[in-house]
C-alpha cells in the first residue's frame, strides 16, 4: 500500500515491479495527492486510490472522500458498502453502510476538481521560492521532488539539520506570527494501540525517527498571496539563520 505522503508520489515504477512479481495488488493512499503524477500517470490509477476530501486537503469539503478504480467489481462492491448494501432502493446484496458523500459536500468539492490543476500549479510556484530563498540556510535542508514525479505539495516541509533546534525554531516562527506545524511528531509503531500488538513487527526505522524527530512544515496552501509568501520568507530566513 503506497501512501504519496505531502502531496509526492511514491516510487511506483518499484512498487509496481514487486506488486507484479509477487501477484499482489495495489491500493493507493493518495489522500494527500489530488492531481499528483508519476511519469505523466495520475496517482489513484496504478491500482485502487483513496483520496480525502478533509477540509485541510487539496480538495477539501469538511469531510469524505472517492476512490478510483477501473475494476467493475471493485466499484459494485463499494458501491454496497457505502450504500447500505443496496445497489437498488430496498434491493439489498450485502451488509452495508451510510457513507456517502452528500450533495452539499459535492457541490463544495466539484468546483475545486474543476480548478484543480490551477491550485497545484500556485502551489508549485510557492514552493519553487521557498526553495529559493532557503536552499542557501545551513541550518535547513529543502525538499527534493524526484524527476519522474509532480508534487501537489499537501505540504511543505523543512528539514532542521540539528534536530535539538527544531522546537527553537518553532518558537521564533509562531513569535512572528508564521504559522508551522509538526505532522506525525512520532511513529505510528510507538502509539499504545500498536506497542503491545503482537502483529506488528517493529523494525528499528532510524529514517523514520530522524524525520519525526526534525521536520516541520509551513503555510503552502494556494490562497497564499505574494505579500503572505513574502512574510513566511523573512519569518523562516531570520529565524532559521
Amino acid at each position: 500500500m503506497p501512501v504519496h505522503i505531502f502531496g509526492q508520489s511514491a516510487d511506483m515504477t518499484k512498487i509496481g515491479e514487486i506488486a507484479e512479481k509477487n501477484s499482489l495488488v495495489i491500493i493507493e493512499d493518495a489522500a494527500q495527492a489530488h492531481g499528483a503524477l508519476w511519469n505523466s500517470q495520475p496517482v489513484g490509477s496504478f491500482g485502487t486510490g483513496s483520496f480525502s476530501f478533509y477540509t485541510t486537503k487539496n480538495v477539501g469539503c469538511g469531510e469524505g472522500g472517492i476512490v478510483t478504480t477501473n475494476d467493475f467489481d471493485i466499484a459494485h462492491t463499494l458501491g454496497l458498502l457505502r450504500n447500505q448494501g443496496m445497489k437498488e432502493r430496498y434491493k439489498y446484496e450485502r451488509v452495508g453502510w451510510n457513507f456517502r458523500l452528500t450533495d452539499l459536500q459535492a457541490a463544495v468539492a466539484i468546483p475545486q476538481m474543476e480548478c484543480l490543476d490551477q491550485s497545484n500549479k500556485k502551489r508549485n510556484s510557492t514552493v519553487q521560492r521557498y526553495n529559493d530563498a532557503f536552499s542557501d540556510i545551513d541550518a535547513l535542508v529543502t525538499p527534493v521532488i524526484r524527476e519522474e514525479a509532480y508534487s501537489v505539495w499537501h505540504q511543505y516541509s523543512l528539514r532542521v539539520v540539528d534536530s535539538s533546534q527544531r522546537d527553537g525554531i518553532l518558537a521564533g516562527l509562531s513569535e512572528k506570527g508564521v504559522g508551522a506545524g509538526v505532522y506525525y511528531p512520532r511513529p505510528v509503531f510507538e502509539y499504545e494501540p500498536y506497542m503491545d500488538n503482537k502483529n506488528v513487527q517493529i523494525s528499528s526505522c532510524d529514517v523514520t525517527r530522524s524525520v519525526c524527530e526534525s521536520v516541520f512544515s509551513i503555510p503552502v496552501h494556494h490562497y497564499l498571496s505574494e505579500q503572505d509568501v513574502d512574510r513566511v520568507i523573512e519569518g523562516v530566513s531570520d529565524v532559521a539563520s
